[in-house]
């Protein structure tokens, strides 16, 4: 099983989430489950990868999508994605809220 891609938003905090994790023991529960953790250069992703084709990348190869907080931008944004093509059985989206708050915890 792959594991949690963060995207080109918050692959600077992927660190940070990976010291909380240690520190509450999940990283070695995460090794034994062989999850990992990346950023878009660790799976040859450019930058400008839309959302639509990121989030069915992230399905096709059993990665779960960490992005921020998206809009509806356009019938590519990740918003417009989940209403028209997330059915039961998909891998979920786990957006962090608010950014702010996580960089100045992490801090």
């Amino acid at each position: 099983m792959p594991g949690l891609l963060a995207d080109v938003n918050l692959q600077g905090h992927l660190p940070y989430l990976r010291r909380l994790m240690e520190a509450q023991g999940l990283m070695e529960i995460m090794t034994q489950l062989d999850i990992s953790l990346a950023i878009f250069p660790d799976l040859g992703l450019d930058r400008g990868t839309d959302d639509r084709t990121l989030w069915r990348f992230c399905q096709e190869n059993g990665w779960v999508l960490f992005p921020d907080n998206r809009n509806q931008e356009d019938e590519n944004s990740l918003s417009a994605t989940l209403q028209d093509s997330w059915r039961e059985g998909h891998l979920p989206v786990l957006t962090l809220a608010n950014k702010a708050r996580f960089e100045s915890n992490a801090a």
